[in-house]
């Protein structure tokens, strides 16, 4: 019985959604995005980076403000 139902769940999501090639590798960004994006987007992880990494408060308020901004 539970195979049934997971045969026609499949199915139907198979229909609804379509199939995909199977690949299952992180995207790092959109292919669309151009330079400015591409940029922004990398600055934005080092700020973050930066804030996850920092241990005095004043130094978390700084990255803090840095990484809002974004």
């Amino acid at each position: 019985m539970w195979e049934a139902l997971a045969g026609c769940i499949r199915e139907s999501a198979k229909e609804i959604l379509g199939i995909s090639r199977g690949s299952a590798r992180r995207l790092e960004g959109a292919s669309w995005w151009n330079d400015e994006v591409k940029e922004k987007v990398k600055d934005k992880q080092n700020a973050y980076a930066a804030l996850m990494e920092c241990r005095m408060e004043e130094e978390k308020e700084i990255f803090k403000t840095k990484f809002s901004k974004f």
